[in-house]
């Protein structure tokens, strides 16, 4: 059996993550050295699920999200622990050499918009 897929003369990468949850923490806010404001903060995502035989499990993934510029400046202004909302943005690999020139790894969500899910 033969399968064609219909492609463009050029496919793009995307590089889209929706993320909804509660806010950990208060978010941080910081100025980078070339004068950015970036707020951060911590999203737990909860997962619950059923196994074959009918037991129910529950659990929650953390992510770090980090804001930019406006975005940043209103989540730190509205955003307080427990707050749900939704994320939507991209998912962003970096790594930096810390003390004792150990090299670490971090996976991080750069926000591209927040959305309150619940009114307090």
């Amino acid at each position: 059996m033969i399968c064609h897929l219909n492609q463009p003369a050029q496919a793009l990468d995307i590089n889209v993550i929706e993320l909804t949850g509660h806010v950990v923490n208060t978010p941080e806010m910081k100025l980078s050295a070339k004068g950015y404001q970036t707020a951060s903060f911590c999203l737990a995502v909860r997962n619950e699920w059923v196994d074959l035989e009918g037991k129910k499990y529950d659990s929650a993934d953390f992510f770090r999200i980090i804001a930019h510029g406006e975005l940043a400046k209103s989540a730190f202004i509205m955003l307080t622990k427990g707050t749900e909302l939704q994320i939507q943005g991209q998912l962003v690999n970096r790594n930096y050499e810390g003390k004792n020139q150990i090299m670490y790894y971090v996976t991080e969500i750069h926000a591209k918009n927040i959305t309150l899910t619940e009114l307090k």
